[in-house]
């Protein structure tokens, strides 16, 4: 059985009053690359697994009974949000936490930062403005702008020019619902995990060649 220790630890993390949490960011952790991105506003975290661990709560428990959610910029049950760190501390789930554990492992790394456009990293990043912090729906929705910033020599993006071309990335709802159980979903995170495995290895290489 899977110990699921780095999902853990990145729950621990999170829970940590900001100014204490040590590292403070993925950005900080990795200064270099932040700075030659254009600094603190101008990268941001590639995938959030506060985010997708609501999508996971919304996929195990959607068809439980009295369970009613409703889909728009973001996903609630009555007035509460998914995203809420608080309600997710309440309602963690062992096999959400297996599917994300793959994530927590390489949350820390330079294939998880991203260099963004001025702005970008608060628009994608709001809980109320349907991206949930995803790329594959934010690049898609605002193409013109990541098109600028894939010819950025130091953004290794080109996998994103496939991906957001899958309908599924259309809105929050059309990804979520894309989901038929969470063994799909943990493939989509084993597939972003690779993403960000091999574009560490490129940051790297271009850092330190």
């Amino acid at each position: 059985m899977c110990s699921n220790k780095e999902i853990n630890e990145w729950f621990k993390w999170k829970n940590t009053p900001a100014k204490d949490r040590n590292p403070k960011s993925v950005e900080e952790v990795f200064k270099h690359y932040t700075n030659i991105c254009g600094g603190e506003n101008e990268t941001d975290v590639l995938y959030n697994i506060l985010y997708l661990y609501a999508i996971g709560l919304y996929i195990k428990t959607r068809n439980e009974p009295n369970i009613n959610y409703s889909i728009s910029n973001r996903i609630q049950s009555g007035r509460q949000y998914l995203h809420s760190l608080n309600y997710i501390n309440n309602h963690r789930d062992l096999k959400v936490d297996e599917c994300l554990n793959p994530l927590a492992k390489v949350y820390f790394s330079y294939g998880n930062l991203t260099a963004m456009w001025p702005g970008g990293n608060t628009l994608k990043g709001g809980g109320n403005n349907g991206y949930y912090d995803n790329p594959d729906i934010f690049f898609r929705k605002h193409k013109k702008w990541f098109f600028v910033l894939k010819r950025k020599k130091y953004a290794f993006l080109d996998v994103f020019v496939e991906r957001i071309k899958n309908k599924k990335y259309e809105s929050l709802k059309t990804f979520v619902d894309s989901f038929k159980d969470l063994s799909e979903f943990a493939e989509y995170i084993n597939g972003i995990v690779a993403i960000i495995n091999d574009r560490t290895e490129k940051i790297k290489k271009y850092l330190y060649k």
